[in-house]
């Protein structure tokens, strides 16, 4: 099997602190959270649907969401809404505050004010 790519686990981390955050805000089914998802940026352009599905599962299986069959939308099908746990809620607290500080780090290394590159 060959190992993931740095883009490929960025793009993870990416779309499980996405869907952590829009949990964060309120429950959620898999469509919603696509749809929020693709309409966030157009960053997200080449975002496939079915990549929420399997993230989902995973997020559940960590213990950071839970889902619960419901009923809902027009024709009165059944839905899984998800929602965040309060240990997802401290994941993506974590998450965030990694990401702060790399977003940070990366616009000082790549951003207007230079950096001194020792050598």
């Amino acid at each position: 099997m060959p190992s993931p790519s740095p883009r490929g686990d960025f793009l993870r981390a990416t779309i499980d602190m996405a869907v952590l955050g829009l949990l964060a805000k309120k429950p959620l089914h898999g469509f919603a959270i696509t749809q929020a998802i693709l309409g966030a940026d157009e960053s997200f352009a080449g975002f496939h649907p079915g990549t929420v599905y399997p993230v989902l599962r995973r997020l559940e299986a960590e213990g950071f969401i839970k889902g619960v069959w419901g009923v809902g939308g027009e024709r009165g099908r059944r839905i899984r809404v998800y929602e965040i746990t309060s240990s997802g809620r401290r994941e993506l607290g974590s998450r965030r505050s990694t990401w702060e500080r790399m977003a940070r780090a990366l616009a000082r290394l790549v951003g207007p004010k230079r950096v001194q590159i020792p050598g």
